[in-house]
């Protein structure tokens, strides 16, 4: 179960990763990168949600997933938001934090 959602952890970080920076350097983001984006922080959010059901709520697991929740609330509201690169700051934190986690 640990490697499933991994998986999906790093599917998403990694989709949600390149639209952004692709965004950033074409400056067209669109409608369907903005719904990709809440989804992409949806599930990073559930993945959390399912580690600290499957394990503990200590260590990253709160901050992540109020962090993944918030992302997707600004995400859905503005489409400006979520093309910019306030957003790449605290994912840049988040997957520092999982390199030095491990895997």
């Amino acid at each position: 179960m640990g490697n499933a959602l991994t998986l999906v952890e790093l599917l998403a970080m990694s989709l949600w990763l390149g639209g952004l920076v692709h965004g950033l350097f074409t400056r067209t983001p669109g409608g369907r990168w903005q719904w990709a984006c809440v989804g992409c922080s949806l599930a990073l959010a559930a993945v959390q949600t399912a580690r600290g059901l499957l394990w503990t709520w200590d260590g990253m697991t709160r901050p992540a997933l109020i962090l993944f929740s918030t992302l997707a609330v600004v995400c859905a509201l503005s489409r400006r938001a979520a093309a910019s690169a306030v957003i790449l700051l605290p994912l840049a934190g988040y997957l520092y934090w999982v390199s030095m986690r491990g895997f």
